[in-house]
């Protein structure tokens, strides 16, 4: 991947978890904290990517783009 490149990077994540009862939640794994630290992480080096100028028409800097969540 190269900076202002018009391209793209497809990945997929998976985030796995352990049920649990609601009441006693500490016998689980809550996959949905996994996946919120990721998201942060992603959207953290996306802030990072506006501060990156592209010398291409059209392409101001970077982006990543999260573009499904399923569960």
């Amino acid at each position: 991947v190269i900076t202002a490149h018009n391209g793209c990077l497809q990945m997929e994540v998976t985030v796995h978890g352990k049920m649990a009862h609601a009441a006693i939640p500490r016998t689980g794994v809550d996959a949905l904290q996994g996946a919120v630290a990721i998201l942060d992480a992603l959207y953290r080096q996306n802030a990072r990517y506006a501060e990156i100028r592209s010398s291409v028409p059209g392409i101001e800097h970077p982006y990543l783009n999260v573009g499904r969540i399923e569960g």
